[in-house]
């Protein structure tokens, strides 16, 4: 069906310039196109497509505009500028800039973006209410991008929580700017806009793929701005190609780094939209090891200042530098480099002392051994790390998942393992639902965090093409989810405040492989990955017991128990078992 479309196109188009021998067939062509467009199935376009006829068409739907009566804290407040004369390339040769001030004297210095055409934006999230203004303007002066005026900013409501930040009082955890709570529980979605390009359904794939993990307890989308693009792979054939049936897309027009492909942009601002309104986060991988994804320093800053200019006002959104750094053949001064000037441009990066997750994250294991490689460096707010199934130490998810952060702690900064393995992953350990939910629960019982991920192929394609889910975002169900469900229903629907705990396996006696997270004296939480018999010593006093069952979710109270001594626990079996231990109120 599209090189149908495309043919009839070459046909018809420009309309204005049909030929006379054509013309009487126009009225028939527009309505076979017609018929074709308004057809259930998949729609997929060509990158030029997408240039060619969506850079002047109407732009998604703003946060907010520039007429707004009452802009919201954390709400994205958006302006739109045209500019008065054309500009040779916009994306190089303008600069916009606008001055913010606000309450209790606070100021803002905010870029702003070309969209396509003349047109230009401002995106701005006020961090306070009250009375705000503004002044616009750019370099060189045009009067079209010249602009200042004020508006009046409403308190937020419990549907604005504001930007994801380390918290200053936990700092092993993370914190809303309104002080809700934000347990991190992501998947992976690496070219989901390249998906968005093509699927333009009213009802997309990934949308769907995306209410789908929502429905599990997933909160956060790990994606790529620059995609990979092309077939080949360092690991096996097509890794990084499994969303070849649709077509490719990229930032720049024919991977010209001077040259923005609007149309793809302001797709990844649909993906964001969407996440947003499912309340869930956007964590941009903004470099990847391809060789498409580099340009020179000077166009790999002028790109990252972009991805700055259009994204940072998204409260949902947060960043990773890129994936796999170790890939890329830039070595870390050029990352620290790149942390630098996010960490310091970024004008929602810090508010009072409480810093945006910002961070970067590492090949299989990394070249540590699976440490964070930037804990000398001044711009990281969290740590991510890579330690799953090609670990090479451990043989039990659970043995490499607790590893994974117990030994990254104590740098004052979250801990994430952003790839502890995924769903039907083979090499070199074969990823049981067993060993996924093992891994899952070793990475949180340590203090930390974790994104998920489906790894398996299926014949999915519009022509039943073969790809992986996790290049494709096409949701297909699996037991490791309800998995990821009960972990998450675990920690947040009992509140257990997780952010005062910390690792205490050394407490353990006579266990195998069991872990604790506890708040010493108030709080324990035990996961014993096999079952069986372990000592624990509890302080004086009483404590609660709740039994919980990480396969099912069923929890189940057992008999209260005096502290003052170590205390010996027997769980029913040898498979995994969850112990919840609070001191009774005096």
């Amino acid at each position: 069906m599209p090189n149908m479309l495309n043919h009839m196109k070459k046909l018809i188009h420009p309309v204005g310039r049909l030929s006379a021998n054509w013309k009487p067939f126009a009225g028939s062509l527009l309505v076979l196109l017609l018929f074709f467009s308004l057809t259930p199935h998949l729609r997929l376009e060509s990158a030029e497509k997408c240039r060619a006829d969506h850079t002047e068409q109407k732009q998604p739907q703003a946060a907010a505009s520039a007429e707004t009566p009452q802009p919201v804290q954390w709400q994205m407040h958006e302006l739109a500028l045209n500019a008065a004369r054309n500009f040779r390339n916009p994306y190089t040769d303008v600069t916009i800039t606008a001055q913010f001030s606000g309450p209790a004297g606070a100021q803002k210095t905010v870029r702003g973006f070309w969209d396509g055409g003349k047109r230009f934006r401002v995106r701005f999230t006020p961090p306070a209410p009250g009375h705000w203004s503004y002044k616009i303007s750019s370099t060189p002066a045009d009067s079209g991008l010249t602009q200042s005026g004020s508006f009046t900013v409403t308190a937020a409501s419990s549907a604005q929580t504001g930007f994801v930040r380390r918290d200053p009082a936990y700092p092993t955890s993370f914190v809303y700017d309104n002080g809700e709570r934000y347990f991190m529980m992501g998947t992976t979605y690496y070219e989901i806009v390249r998906t968005a390009c093509a699927d333009t359904s009213e009802k997309a794939v990934w949308q769907v793929a995306v209410e789908n993990a929502k429905q599990f307890g997933i909160n956060k989308v790990r994606m790529l701005v620059h995609p990979w693009g092309a077939p080949g792979s360092q690991e096996e054939p097509g890794f990084y190609s499994k969303a070849d049936f649709y077509p490719t897309a990229l930032p720049f027009v024919d991977n010209d780094h001077d040259r923005l492909d609007i149309r793809y942009w302001q797709r990844l601002d649909d993906v964001i939209r969407y996440l947003e309104s499912q309340g869930m986060v956007a964590d941009l991988l903004l470099f990847t090891n391809s060789d498409l994804a580099f340009g020179t320093q000077l166009q790999d800053e002028r790109y990252l200042r972009y991805i700055l200019a259009r994204y940072a006002a998204f409260p949902n959104v947060i960043w990773c530098l890129s994936n796999e750094w170790e890939y890329t053949a830039k070595d870390q001064a050029y990352w620290d480099t790149m942390g630098e000037i996010v960490h310091s441009e970024d004008p929602w990066m810090v508010e009072g002392d409480a810093y945006r997750a910002l961070s970067i994250h590492n090949q299989t294991g990394g070249t540590a051994g699976g440490k964070f490689s930037y804990f000398a460096s001044s711009w990281p707010v969290h740590a991510i790390v890579q330690y799953g199934v090609r670990n090479g130490q451990f043989k039990f998810g659970d043995q490499w998942g607790n590893y994974s952060i117990v030994q990254n702690r104590g740098h004052e900064m979250p801990v994430v393992n952003d790839e502890y393995g995924y769903i039907g992953e083979t090499r070199t350990i074969t990823l049981t639902q067993t060993l996924h939910r093992n891994a899952l629960w070793g990475t949180v019982i340590g203090g930390g965090y974790a994104s998920a991920g489906d790894g398996r192929f299926f014949n999915d394609g519009p022509q039943g093409e073969r790809g992986r889910v996790l290049m494709t975002a096409h949701w297909h169900d699996a037991a490791e989810y309800q998995d990821i469900k009960h972990l998450v229903d675990f920690w947040t629907t009992n509140q257990i405040p997780y952010w005062k705990m910390a690792p205490h396996n050394a407490l353990i006696e006579d266990g195998k492989r069991v872990y604790l997270l506890a708040d010493l004296g108030k709080e324990y939480v035990v996961y014993a990955a096999a079952g069986g018999d372990f000592t624990l010593p509890l302080p004086d006093g009483t404590y609660n017991v709740q039994r919980f069952d990480p396969q099912s979710g069923k929890s189940t109270t057992l008999p209260p128990v005096t502290g003052g001594s170590p205390l010996s626990f027997s769980l029913p079996d040898s498979r995994d078992w969850v112990l919840h231990i609070t001191q009774q109120s005096s």
